[in-house]
């Protein structure tokens, strides 16, 4: 076998393969022997045809079958033979062709193959990167909003009968929104707290003022890149009746909260510690999150280099297939989305480029770096436990899963590529 390789980039490669007349009749031979086995001709017990009849009844097929046959096996071997990393390819045609030209046996046969690579990362300067980092800061504010919201959850909604509805109160409500003739939200029950920052101005507006057995009725103008598609862009009319007017009854912070929350020795002042603790574990975990990004975009930076578009388009259709099943999850028809799917899926493309160039400097200086990234059986065990917990499935059963699907592999790479952003963080300069 004969093989001619020309670089058309780091990431494309085009091959060109000379299959030898004899290994052609060898392929040929097989082919037919194994078809002789499951034919049936008559006047003969079946495996016992002349090969002349059998090859004689395929026909043109046999051709067909021989050219793929041949572009499969020696296509595979020549890319071993060269050292190509191959994540994808592609038989190159002969111009004005649609399919492989047939083979003839007994003589040579020659095809070309476009080949994507992985390409040769060399990582450099990734030790002691400037990395700015939020600084961590919990004030006292912080830790009393936290003890507020430990008062909500333990406090009791009580009716409102002496007054209307007023901020921070809760509206029970049930509420249609249509547009035009289509019912988009359907009228179900639902309690939404007057004033609260995430609702939009016409919701808390329209349930201020409000008692029971109220008719409502208005309509939003929603922005077209609202974060839920079902109605960016839209004029909703709502229409609903108030079913009560509850506010909440805390319980007075005192010993006593302290002691329900914490045990007989806790006391406001070791509550509110434990607070501040647990504030500054949740905010360093937010700084370091916000650190590694930096970091990455800095390093890829520095690191020029294209990827495959079969390593992109992967990843591409993972991303896309997490934001179906997301909109699923949300009741949203897909199909009845007003969306640019060009644009999303080309924003997309782009998030998936950087992704798969991450993944690939990551793994070039994890293995340069192998003496400090390790990945032990405690990480992928703590790992899969961690999976289990958020599955609320069995460890043995996620265990046997992620086996049967090939994905353990795919697992101990994640954790790499993680452990060693940890171990680059670690050796950078934060400011």
């Amino acid at each position: 076998m004969k093989t001619e390789l020309t670089h058309v980039s780091d990431v494309k490669k085009r091959l060109t393969v000379e299959v030898p007349a004899s290994d052609v009749t060898a392929v040929y031979e097989t082919l037919v022997r194994r078809h002789r086995r499951n034919m049936s001709i008559p006047g003969f017990r079946p495996g016992h045809a002349p090969l002349e009849l059998v090859q004689t009844r395929l026909g043109a097929a046999l051709d067909h079958e021989a050219a793929e046959e041949i572009v499969e096996q020696f296509g595979r071997d020549a890319c071993g033979q060269e050292g190509l990393k191959a994540v994808w390819t592609g038989i190159d045609l002969p111009e004005g062709t649609e399919h492989l030209p047939h083979p003839t046996r007994g003589q040579d046969y020659s095809f070309a193959l476009n080949v994507e690579v992985v390409p040769t990362v060399e990582p450099h300067d990734y030790v002691g990167v400037d990395v700015p980092r939020p600084a961590v800061e919990i004030s006292d504010e912080d830790v009393e909003k936290e003890l507020d919201g430990l008062r909500r959850i333990k406090g009791e909604l009580v009716d409102v009968i002496d007054r209307p509805s007023a901020a921070e109160d809760y509206v029970g409500v049930v509420l249609e929104g249509k547009v035009g003739d289509e019912v988009i939200v359907p009228g179900e029950f639902q309690v939404i707290q007057v004033g609260d920052e995430k609702n939009l101005p016409e919701f808390n507006a329209v349930l201020t003022g409000r008692k029971t057995d109220d008719e409502v009725a208005f309509t939003v103008d929603y922005a077209t890149e609202n974060a839920d598609p079902k109605f960016g862009g839209k004029t909703v009319a709502y229409k609903g009746t108030v079913k009560a007017v509850k506010r909440m009854d805390l319980p007075p912070l005192d010993e006593a909260f302290a002691k329900a929350l914490g045990g007989e020795e806790a006391t406001l002042d070791t509550l509110r510690g434990r607070l501040r603790e647990g504030l500054t574990a949740r905010k360093t975990a937010e700084a370091d999150d916000v650190a590694r990004r930096h970091l990455a975009e800095k390093l890829l930076e520095a690191h020029p280099f294209d990827v495959p578009d079969a390593l992109v388009e992967g990843e591409l259709r993972e991303a896309l297939d997490r934001l179906g099943r997301r909109l699923a999850s949300q009741g949203v028809d897909v199909e009845k989305l007003e969306i640019d799917w060009n644009k999303v899926i080309e924003t997309e493309r782009e998030r998936a480029r950087l992704t798969v160039r991450e993944a690939l400097l990551l793994d070039a200086i994890a293995e340069k770096e192998a003496e400090h990234v390790v990945v032990s059986p405690e990480d992928v065990e703590a790992t899969v436990q961690r999976m289990a917990r958020d599955m609320n499935q069995p460890v043995g059963k996620v265990r046997q899963f992620l086996a049967k699907e090939g994905r353990m592999s795919s697992l101990q790479r994640e954790l790499r590529r993680s452990k060693c952003l940890d171990w680059l963080l670690a050796q950078s300069h934060i400011i």
